[in-house]
């Protein structure tokens, strides 16, 4: 079977691994391809260094940030 995940964000990537990890030992080989529109995968996770710090990036992040600005 060929399969097409849409978005390597999180659940793309999760769900790229999963039929990975359920087509081990099956007779047929899996092709997945995986598109992402990105320059990277991901999505909102991310880990980057900044001045010596290590920051970690997620999806709530975001609302955070929101959260405070309309306060």
């Amino acid at each position: 079977p060929r399969i097409a995940i849409l978005g390597a964000g999180f659940t793309g990537l999760a769900a790229a691994l999963r039929i990975t990890d359920l087509a081990k030992g099956s007779p047929r080989p899996v092709h997945i391809t995986l598109f992402e529109a990105a320059p990277r995968a991901g999505g909102l996770v991310q880990t980057e260094r900044r001045d010596g710090y290590l920051i970690e990036r997620g999806a709530d992040e975001i609302l955070k940030r929101e959260e405070l600005e309309a306060r």
